[in-house]
């Protein structure tokens, strides 16, 4: 074998490889960026499902007669509509914190009335119903930013 035609196997030997592995590269980037498509899609649909759970026991805590319910029952669905918190903060991957946090408080500031009332009804209404009020106040922006993303059209 001529010294020309040992040198052009060798080097179509080398060629290949280097064909091979990137003619893999470009048949397998679409189904990477699909994964990382499809691993967005489930954050957001959890994120979502996280922001529905924690709609539903924020709901239920406003819900109560601040005139007539027990501090316990208080205390309980404000642990509940916190336990929701912590979980949408886990998925929110910090997107959120700041409004997050201020929705706590106002949570914390509904448990805390629960706590410094006990269960005389008559004290705590005006303190219970302003911690209410602040719940729903702060709730607001982090309702809408949410309402956006978690809607079918966002």
């Amino acid at each position: 074998m001529t010294r020309r035609r040992l040198m052009w196997r060798r080097s179509q030997g080398h060629t290949r490889p280097s064909v091979l592995g990137a003619a893999l590269v470009v048949v397998m980037l679409p189904g990477i960026a699909a994964c990382g498509g499809q691993q967005e899609q489930r954050s957001a649909q959890n994120l979502c499902a996280r922001y529905q759970q924690l709609g539903a026991r924020v709901d239920a805590l406003m819900s109560l007669d601040v005139g007539t319910t027990p501090a316990d029952a208080v205390q309980a669905r404000a642990d509940a509509a916190l336990g929701k918190l912590d979980q949408l903060q886990a998925v929110s991957e910090g997107q959120y914190d700041t409004l997050i946090s201020t929705v706590r408080s106002a949570i914390n500031d509904i448990k805390q009335s629960a706590v410094d009332a006990g269960d005389a009804f008559a004290a705590a209404r005006q303190e219970r119903q302003d911690a209410v009020q602040r719940l729903a106040q702060n709730l607001g922006p982090l309702k809408q930013r949410l309402d956006q993303q978690c809607s079918p059209a966002g």
